[in-house]
């Protein structure tokens, strides 16, 4: 038999201030973290003969996917956790080269050049998700104008046409 903790895991969805959302029928139901997880049980024994076959066919169906429970690779979780180390923190890359840093920290050593090689490759990604949301001729038409103006700003300062500036201008 499975465990309850398991169970729930699958066939609730976590909400904010302790409710959980079953994933069968969407009946949102209130459970306390010190209390276990008798109140989600007794709703699907109640309301959801099935649920630990279903619980068991989830299993296996998802067996090698260690992404479907929640599970993330060791070396990326690392990278993730120096770049807001530094980051959040607005200090230099090399500070995780420090040897007082690496003393304080949880965290498997990283050299500052594989951080930055990864804030280098993560800002590279978030230009190109941006630049596939925008347009493509985004602020192109507002260029073309801004170039005509400044022609026009250089063609009226000549000695000869400042008087036809004065007009259009305080300059």
């Amino acid at each position: 038999m499975p465990k309850n903790a398991d169970i729930c895991r699958v066939l609730f969805s976590s909400l904010p201030d302790h409710y959980f959302k079953s994933n069968y029928c969407g009946t949102i139901r209130r459970q306390l973290p010190s209390s276990g997880y008798g109140n989600l049980v007794s709703h699907l024994k109640d309301k959801h003969d099935s649920y630990v076959d279903d619980y068991l066919a989830h299993g296996s169906s998802q067996a090698g996917n260690r992404h479907a429970h929640g599970f993330v690779n060791d070396k990326i979780s690392n990278i993730y956790r120096w770049r807001s180390w530094v980051v959040d923190r607005n200090m230099p890359l090399s500070e995780v080269d420090h040897p007082a840093t690496r003393s304080m920290s949880h965290l498997m050593p990283i050299l500052s050049k594989t951080l930055k090689k990864y804030l280098v490759g993560t800002a590279k990604l978030v230009e190109q998700r941006i630049a596939s949301i925008l347009p493509p001729t985004y602020l192109t038409r507002h260029s073309e104008i801004i170039d005509a103006v400044a022609a026009l700003m250089a063609a009226l300062r000549a000695p000869n046409n400042r008087r036809e500036l004065r007009c259009h201008t305080d300059l």
